[in-house]
């Protein structure tokens, strides 16, 4: 079978628009695809605190814990949860970066936002990050620390609470919170 110039030119031309379409694709696939062809999904601390936070710094601050509930509580903001077995025990991990095409005043006021509307109403700095505050409340039969720290485009919060009158808690909160700081990328960038 032979082809005059014309059906020659029109196969080339659907040839070649056939490969210009499919190419980004097939790259996009190439690299998300692992050594066993299988999808990865990425996991970075700001996918998945679950699996970067320490192990072993969560079963020291919540012993004989539940495995951890990781959630994406809205677009931009993932949250771990760790709770002992009795559930009186519980350490709650978050990070918030705004997401998607903001300009950089738009971020900034967004982080602003963000952390005005979860600092304690009654707290002090907790000298992490740029700016960060600690709160402590005492029920009747607990004690919590919530920590706010606010580092660049991001805002991390970290909920610890144990049974009872504790002394500590507000020190072993800020050690969870100096730790998650120490994962999360720098400034959130």
């Amino acid at each position: 079978m032979r082809l005059n110039r014309r059906e020659s030119g029109l196969l080339m031309g659907a040839v070649l628009l056939s490969v210009f379409l499919c190419a980004p694709f097939l790259v996009v696939m190439a690299a998300a695809r692992s050594d066993g062809g299988e999808l990865v999904p990425q996991r970075t601390p700001l996918a998945d605190l679950c699996i970067w936070f320490p192990p072993a710094k969560a079963a020291q601050l919540v012993p004989e814990s539940r495995a951890p509930v990781s959630q994406a509580i809205f677009y931009g903001e993932v949250q771990c949860d760790w709770a002992s077995a009795d559930d009186r025990t519980q350490l709650s991990l978050s990070a918030y970066r705004p997401s998607g095409a903001l300009t950089a005043e738009k971020e900034s006021i967004e982080v602003r936002d963000f952390y005005n509307g979860r600092a304690p109403d009654k707290g002090e700095p907790a000298g992490i990050g740029e700016l960060s505050m600690i709160g402590v409340r005492h029920g009747s039969d607990y004690t919590e620390a919530h920590i706010i720290v606010r580092d660049g485009v991001l805002v991390a919060q970290v909920t610890y609470r144990v049974p009872g009158k504790a002394t500590d808690v507000e020190g072993k909160a800020r050690e969870a919170a100096a730790e998650l700081m120490r994962l999360l990328p720098p400034k959130g960038r």
